[in-house]
């Protein structure tokens, strides 16, 4: 399953949110364009235990309150209709990975100094959900901060890298929980090169 936006049409402004399946051959299966052209994206795909298609649909125009809703498909690429919708929190929020079962969510604080625009710092609050936007757990001093950490899915749990918080130190890490979130086992990874925080 791929997943992303499709190019813009000549003459109209915006593209559409677009899902490809293919063959083990890599030959096409099916493809679907969304029919809202609204500069929206399909992210995160993956098939569900029910045999389904869950996708992260979002859109790059902000809206207040808007953030992403989770949309299913059939195996043959075509829309259930069933949405669950993903509220916006404190700045921002990311949906980073997918799996069968679970979704690591990411909400973004800025930290601002009292009196200041400008942002001192950024927090990053992680949470894994299920395809019907339950919340299952906050990932405790594990910071999955957008686009630095992946998530798959075994049998007996989550297997995620990222970064172990301690007093205000981040170390890469690797990390593995069951499905509910709690901690089987982790292993911090010391930096190749050093005075490097990576």
């Amino acid at each position: 399953l791929l997943v992303g936006r499709s190019r813009e049409v000549p003459g109209e402004d915006a593209g559409s949110a677009w899902l490809l399946c293919l063959n083990p051959d890599r030959t096409v299966s099916w493809e679907y364009t969304d029919d809202a052209k609204d500069d929206g994206y399909f992210a995160c795909a993956a098939e569900l235990e029910d045999g389904t298609i869950g996708l992260v649909s979002g859109t790059t125009v902000q809206e207040p309150d808007s953030a992403y809703a989770l949309r299913f498909f059939t195996t043959d690429g075509k829309p259930t209709g069933k949405e669950v919708s993903i509220p916006r929190r404190k700045d921002a929020v990311i949906i980073q990975n997918a799996t069968k079962s679970r979704i690591q969510l990411v909400y973004m604080e800025e930290i601002r100094k009292a009196g200041e625009n400008q942002y001192r710092s950024v927090r990053f609050d992680n949470y894994l959900i299920d395809w019907d936007g339950n919340e299952i757990a906050f990932l405790e001093d594990f910071d999955l901060g957008p686009f630095d950490g992946d998530m798959i899915e075994e049998a007996d749990g989550l297997v995620m890298n990222g970064y172990e918080l301690q007093d205000f130190d981040a170390s890469k890490a690797v990390r593995k929980t069951d499905l509910q979130g709690n901690l089987i086992w982790e292993t911090r990874l010391e930096c190749i090169w050093p005075e490097t925080t990576r």
